[in-house]
């Protein structure tokens, strides 16, 4: 086990939102929650998969919602009053079917990005939990059947959802018993799209012991991130001494494949909110050559085209990243109409091996084809072997 330093939490911050692929939410709201969890004055404690107890508990929170919704609150930091409601719900359900109730004492990330990993953070803070080095996907994703959890049938159940209010008169905590994890997705966005949630809330779910941690979950996944946010850091502060080549060998090192797609301008970002889904894309231009690289999101990047080209440049779950000029990570609710013209980093990488199963693979093919991508999915080290020069 170790103990995670404040600057470990930043890093963490930083690697979360670069590596959530455009998505996951936003780093502001990221970076509020993350404040919040320092506030609380305690210890928070990393553990491996391999480590924990035979007998132990994991529960995993996320934040589920349009970013878009989210920024449309109230001056409260987002999900800090929901996330808690919800873990205890869930504790609640699963200790009613146990003949001696016993506490979860475990947290694990249901994605890598800037919502998930920091509420994850702030739940550890606030319930005295120890955060296990993983998570469900090494990425952001916009449903929950994308998740390594899912490929490897452990099931979104129970599942409890909870609202973002601390006024007991309008609190709504709703727990729910599903046979499949694709249930589960359809339960929460209808349960967020009611009136009392406003298309944003918190949840929690995947009970998991120790054999599922270890099976289920893309282990190590924070220890990357950790090392991903460290490297932007350093990029940051310091670009000539730390190139941004350094942050693609980490990202190597990890996955195997990581290269700049294209350094350009933002001329286009458009966006339109569908329920829990924030659609939209992106059109770069080339600094150099003066081409254009299209991107494509649900919530998170999802394909990126060159123009005149008939094949993608990059497919999910590959990851397609941004940094901005000055090495900061952002996503796509961090992106407004002021930052056209400024340049990006848009950079591809494959994702972690787990996730380019069979079962993962196709559920992220059906989500393109209702975007309009009927083709198979190609690795983006193949992919990249088309693109221009």
């Amino acid at each position: 086990m170790a103990k995670l330093s404040n600057e470990d939490l930043q890093w963490l911050l930083e690697g979360a939102t670069f590596l959530g692929c455009g998505g996951g939410g936003s780093y502001s709201v990221g970076k509020e929650i993350l404040a919040a969890a320092i506030a609380l004055g305690k210890d928070i404690v990393l553990i491996s998969a391999e480590d924990l107890p035979l007998d132990s508990l994991a529960i995993s929170p996320a934040a589920i919602g349009s970013p878009d919704a989210v920024s449309a609150q109230d001056d409260s930091v987002p999900f800090i009053a929901s996330a808690p409601k919800a873990f205890d719900a869930l504790q609640m359900a699963i200790n009613s079917q146990r003949e001696i109730p016993e506490p979860a004492e475990y947290v694990i990330a249901g994605e890598t990005g800037p919502w998930a990993t920091t509420i994850t953070l702030y739940l550890a803070a606030k319930k005295n939990l120890t955060v296990i080095d993983g998570d469900g996907g090494g990425r952001a994703m916009p449903q929950l059947n994308m998740t390594y959890f899912t490929a490897q049938e452990v099931i979104a159940s129970p599942i409890s959802v909870a609202n973002d209010t601390t006024q007991a008169s309008k609190s709504v905590v709703s727990t729910s018993r599903v046979g499949s994890t694709d249930l589960a997705g359809d339960v929460v966005r209808g349960i967020i799209s009611t009136d009392s949630f406003g298309n944003t809330g918190a949840f929690a779910t995947w009970p998991m012991g120790k054999k599922d941690v270890v099976t289920a979950s893309i282990t190590n996944s924070l220890s990357f991130t950790l090392k991903v946010g460290e490297a932007i850091t350093r990029h940051k502060s310091d670009p000539d001494k730390y190139p941004l080549s350094e942050v693609l060998d980490v990202l190597r090192t990890e996955r195997g494949f990581a290269e700049i797609i294209m350094n350009g301008e933002l001329c286009l970002f458009s966006e339109t909110t569908d329920g829990t889904f924030d659609m939209g894309q992106a059109r770069f231009k080339d600094k150099t050559t003066g081409r254009s690289l299209y991107i494509y999101n649900k919530n998170e990047n999802m394909i990126a085209y060159f123009e005149d080209e008939t094949s993608p440049a990059a497919l999910a779950p590959d990851s397609i990243c941004f940094l901005r000029e000055d090495g900061s990570p952002t996503t796509n609710a961090d992106i407004t109409p002021e930052d056209i013209g400024q340049s990006f980093y848009i950079i591809g990488f494959s994702s972690d091996q787990r996730m380019r199963n069979q079962t993962t693979v196709t559920t992220f093919l059906d989500a393109l084809k209702d975007m309009g991508y009927a083709g198979r999915f190609e690795p983006i080290e193949e992919l990249s072997k088309h693109w221009p020069a």
